[in-house]
């Protein structure tokens, strides 16, 4: 009976343990970092060398810096991790009082797009600017 009493509070400690461990929360250790690449600009067809320097901000937010010769912005966003992507948000929610809903947008006339590999330790953004997309792909240094 002792036996089987101890086998039952180890088990629903374990289910207890595993349930509350929220499966959306990134990963910062593997996304926090710089990476070296490329950034496309879409109005002429050209592209160059580009710098991201990703630190963290928060559980769910991240500081991103991009930059290159004729590129460079800065901004918050927030992310959510699924397997081996974390995703970027880009504002797009129907419950706007949920955490990802409550990004923050440092320009009225962009959006950003993109996410993080895990695996490959890569880093994939689109910025939608006007009429001169600029696309940023690089990888964790």
């Amino acid at each position: 009976m002792k036996k089987t009493t101890i086998l039952l509070i180890a088990m629903t400690t374990i289910l207890y343990v595993s349930c509350g461990k929220n499966k959306y929360k990134p990963d910062m250790d593997s996304i926090v970092g710089t990476y070296q690449g490329t950034i496309s600009y879409d109005l002429d067809n050209s592209s160059e060398d580009a710098t991201t320097e990703i630190t963290s901000s928060g559980e769910y937010s991240v500081n991103v810096h991009c930059h290159s010769n004729n590129f460079d912005t800065t901004f918050v966003m927030d992310i959510f991790q699924d397997g081996n992507v974390v995703f970027c948000n880009n504002g797009n929610y129907n419950d706007k009082s949920s955490h990802m809903a409550k990004m923050h947008q440092h320009c009225n006339t962009e959006e950003h797009h993109g996410y993080f590999d895990t695996d490959k330790k890569s880093f994939t953004y689109s910025f939608e600017r006007n009429a001169n997309n600029a696309d940023f792909d690089g990888i964790k240094k």
